[in-house]
C-alpha cells in the first residue's frame, strides 16, 4: 500500500496563524511538529507521497527536512481544483493494482497505533475491491462535519447507507441518539483501477481531462480544465463499493477551528491552553486559548476573561469568542478583499532559493531580510515600478545588473535601477544574508518580470 497525503489548503480557519500561502498543515503547534510532520510521522513506515499546489511545494521540503521523506515524493498541482481532481490525477501517476490510501495533512490523531492497525484492515479490503472509508464514531453533536449513515455490520466494517451534509443543531442530536451515524472523515484506501473506473462512471469529464494531461506539454492549462469538485461529491456518495471501518475512541480532530484545536492542546488548571514560550499570569480566567508566534517569553496577562481565541503574529492579532471561531473565515475573505498581503503571506515568506522577511512596510518604501542559501540564487530579473538597494550583511554576493557582475563583501551595497535586469548569487559555502531597500509607488510582489530562473518559475 501507498500513501497519499493531500496538502492544499485555503489558510481561512486559522487565520492570522495559516494565511493563504501558508495552510494550517505547516503550523508547528502541537509538539514543535506541524499537523503535515505527524501526519506523514504515522504512516512513515509506508511509501508516501504528498501532493500540494505550485508552491506549496517548498514549505513541505522546509517542514520535512529532518524526516525521512523523500521530497522526490512530491506530486504538485499546477492549481488547485479540489480533492477530485487532486485523487485522480495522483492515482493516474500509480499502477493500476496498486492500494493507495488517501488522508488529510491537517487532522490529528492521539491513538496512532490503533489507527496503523486500521489500516491494515483497509489495505486487506481493498484488495478485495472495496472503496473503504473511515468514520469517526461521535462524540457530541458536531455542526461542522459531514455524515454517514451506515447500515449492515460486516466482520470489522459496515456497508455504507448514504453521506449526509453538514447538519444543524437538532439534526446532529437526532444522528447521535439514532447510532447508526459516524462523521466523515475523508481518509479513503482504494485500489487505483477502482477508483479510476468509479471516477469514469460517475463524473467523466474528470477521466477525459486525465486523458488530455497525457497528450499535453501545458499541464498547467489542461489541468485547469478540471470541474473544482470534491472525492464525495465526485465519487462517495454514489459509487456501491464504498464500506465504512469506524475508528472509536482514538482521539481524531480535524483541526477545522480554534476551539477544536483548543481540544488537543495541553491545558493548566484553569483550562487555559498558550504557547510553550509564552509566560502567562491569569486571574479569573478559564477556558482561554493564547498563541503569540514568533514572540518568545512574552508575558500575557488574562484578567476576568472566559472562552477566548487570543492569537497573535507580527502583523496580525486575532481576539475572538471560542465559540464564534469558525467566523474567523468571514475575517479572512474582508481582508482577502481589500487585496491586503497579510491574507497571503506572514512576514517571513519561503522561497526555493531561501527566504525574506519583510521588516518594514510603508508608502513609498519597503525593507527586507533576505537569506539566500549556499549555491543557490534569484531569478534574473527586473521591476517596472522600483528601485532597489541592496547592503550585504553576512556572506558574498554576486551581483549581475545589466551585462555587468560584481562579487560584493560585507558591509557592501549597491543599488538597482528600475527596469534594470538583475540577480543575486550566493556562490559561498554558507548562508548569504542582505539587507533589501525597495523603493517607488509600488511595491507589491507581483512587480516582477522573470527572464531566467532555475526554479521553473514565470
Amino acid at each position: 500500500m501507498k500513501i497519499l497525503i493531500l496538502a492544499g489548503g485555503s489558510g481561512t480557519r486559522l487565520w492570522p496563524l495559516s494565511r493563504k500561502y501558508y495552510s494550517k498543515q505547516f503550523l508547528k503547534i502541537i509538539e514543535n511538529k506541524s499537523l503535515l510532520h505527524l501526519a506523514f510521522e504515522r504512516v512513515k513506515d509506508y511509501e508516501t507521497y504528498i501532493i500540494t499546489t505550485y508552491g506549496n511545494d517548498l514549505l513541505v521540503k522546509e517542514d520535512l527536512k529532518s524526516s525521512s521523506f523523500k521530497p522526490e515524493n512530491i506530486i504538485i498541482e499546477p492549481i488547485g481544483r479540489n480533492t477530485a481532481p487532486a485523487i485522480a490525477y495522483s492515482a493516474s501517476l500509480f499502477p493500476e493494482d496498486e492500494v493507495l490510501c488517501v488522508l488529510p495533512s491537517d487532522h490529528f490523531i492521539k491513538d496512532v497505533e490503533t489507527f496503523k492497525k486500521k489500516l491494515v484492515e483497509a489495505n486487506e479490503l481493498a484488495k478485495k475491491g472495496y472503496i473503504v472509508t473511515f468514520g469517526i464514531k461521535p462524540t457530541e453533536p458536531h455542526t461542522g462535519y459531514g455524515y454517514i449513515k451506515t447500515k449492515d455490520k460486516k466482520d470489522s466494517y459496515f456497508e455504507v447507507d448514504t453521506f449526509k451534509e453538514k447538519p444543524s443543531k437538532e439534526t446532529a442530536e437526532k444522528y447521535l441518539k439514532e447510532g447508526t451515524y459516524y462523521w466523515n472523515s475523508g481518509m479513503f484506501v482504494f485500489k487505483v483501477k477502482i477508483i479510476l473506473e468509479e471516477i469514469k462512471k460517475y463524473s467523466p469529464q474528470i477521466s477525459e481531462v486525465l486523458e488530455k494531461i497525457k497528450d499535453t506539454n501545458d499541464i498547467k492549462e489542461t489541468y485547469s480544465l478540471f470541474p473544482d469538485i470534491s472525492i464525495d461529491y465526485a465519487v462517495m456518495e454514489k459509487t456501491d463499493k464504498i464500506i465504512l471501518i469506524p475508528l472509536d475512541n482514538i482521539g481524531w480532530n480535524d483541526v477545522g477551528s480554534f476551539s477544536s484545536l483548543h481540544e488537543i492542546l495541553e491545558k493548566n488548571n484553569n483550562q487555559n491552553s498558550i504557547d510553550k514560550d509564552i509566560k502567562l499570569y491569569e486571574i479569573d480566567s478559564k477556558n482561554n486559548m493564547v498563541i503569540c508566534e514568533g514572540f518568545n517569553k512574552k508575558i500575557v496577562s488574562l484578567i476576568g476573561v472566559n472562552d477566548l481565541v487570543i492569537a497573535e503574529t507580527e502583523d496580525a492579532l486575532l481576539i475572538a469568542d471560542k465559540k464564534r471561531s469558525q467566523d474567523v473565515k468571514e475575517v479572512y475573505s474582508k481582508i482577502n478583499k481589500e487585496k491586503r498581503e497579510e491574507a497571503l503571506y506572514h512576514k517571513k515568506v519561503i522561497r526555493p532559493w531561501g527566504y525574506y522577511k519583510s521588516v518594514i512596510d510603508e508608502d513609498g518604501y519597503k525593507i527586507k531580510e533576505i537569506v539566500v542559501y549556499p549555491g543557490q540564487r534569484l531569478s534574473l530579473q527586473s521591476h517596472n515600478h522600483r528601485a532597489e538597494s541592496w547592503t550585504i550583511v553576512r556572506g558574498n554576493a554576486l551581483v549581475t545588473i545589466g551585462d555587468k557582475e560584481f562579487t560584493l563583501k560585507e558591509g557592501q551595497n549597491i543599488l538597482i535601477p528600475i527596469g534594470e535586469r538583475h540577480r543575486l548569487s550566493n556562490p559561498g559555502k554558507k548562508e548569504l544574508v542582505i539587507v533589501e531597500v525597495q523603493m517607488g509607488k509600488y511595491l507589491s510582489e507581483d512587480d516582477i518580470v522573470r527572464y531566467d530562473d532555475d526554479y521553473n518559475r514565470k
